[in-house]
């Protein structure tokens, strides 16, 4: 019995397989070594993608820290742009300030002008008055700073005098004798 197994057994696989082994074919390979290409071949592909991830994660990181100094960049110049802004104010302040402060000056120069010919009305007076105390041989009654009762006291000795003179009889002019 356990030659007839084996000889149907034998039989089967005979007809089954094939009789001759089949060359290799480089166009042609097995599945398993397919398989095992496809593997390798992901295996590449997945040391490519790490390799790119790392280098995308790099230049990421330096973009980021690129981006973080432009915006510490923007707010230095948001500062100098304050800063500025506000020296502009000051100055148009300034500028506003000129007009005023040129009329000011004006001013005072008028102010100076006026009060330098105030002195100077005010000491003609006095010397009037002086010369009409002299002429009248009384000494001066009033006080140095009363110019309005000085130049009083002129006008009425110039009214005294226009009648004096008024009085007087109109005579001719000499004529020189040849």
């Amino acid at each position: 019995m356990a030659v007839s197994w084996e000889r149907d057994f034998r039989l089967a696989l005979q007809d089954k397989l094939p009789m001759k082994i089949p060359e290799w074919n480089p166009g042609h390979s097995p599945p398993v070594l397919c398989l095992l290409q496809k593997r390798q071949e992901l295996v590449d592909v997945d040391r490519g993608l790490r390799a790119q991830k790392e280098v995308f994660q790099n230049r990421m990181a330096v973009l980021m820290q690129r981006q973080e100094q432009l915006e510490q960049k923007k707010q230095e110049l948001k500062g100098s742009f304050f800063r500025f802004d506000k020296f502009l104010q000051l100055l148009e302040q300034v500028l506003g300030l000129l007009p005023e402060e040129s009329k000011w000056v004006q001013i005072q120069n008028t102010a100076a002008e006026k009060t330098l010919l105030l002195g100077r009305v005010r000491m003609a007076a006095l010397n009037l008055f002086q010369l009409v105390s002299q002429h009248q041989r009384q000494p001066p009654a009033l006080d140095l700073e009363d110019t309005e009762g000085q130049l009083e006291q002129v006008k009425l000795f110039l009214l005294d005098l226009s009648a004096v003179l008024a009085s007087l009889p109109q005579s001719e002019p000499e004529t020189a004798a040849p």
